[in-house]
């Protein structure tokens, strides 16, 4: 599962541009956890965005490769059907009422 390990490095780079520099430096108790609850929900946001687009990229691949397992069958049928002069009538048979 590398793409998890790449999304994960994103988090961190997230975390690093989220950090706003402050104009003052002492801060109230009240401004600091103002502060950090800020940035604990932006991190949480950007870990949902990271997997949610994780789950869509796996979502994505597992159809394509059921559309490409699809399109291999009905050539495989479409070639069986075009070969039904070659096999016993019964087979050509089965083949033309599916």
């Amino acid at each position: 599962v590398p793409q998890v390990a790449s999304h994960m490095d994103n988090i961190s780079k997230m975390k690093n541009v989220i950090k706003l520099p402050t104009s003052k430096t002492p801060q109230t108790p009240a401004e600091k956890s103002a502060a950090k609850i800020q940035n604990a929900f932006r991190t949480h946001q950007a870990r949902l965005k990271l997997k949610n687009q994780a789950a869509w990229q796996i979502h994505e691949k597992l159809e394509y490769a059921s559309e490409q397992t699809e399109s291999k069958l009905k050539d495989m049928f479409e070639k069986l059907l075009k070969a039904s002069s070659s096999l016993s009538p019964s087979v050509s048979k089965l083949l033309h009422k599916a």
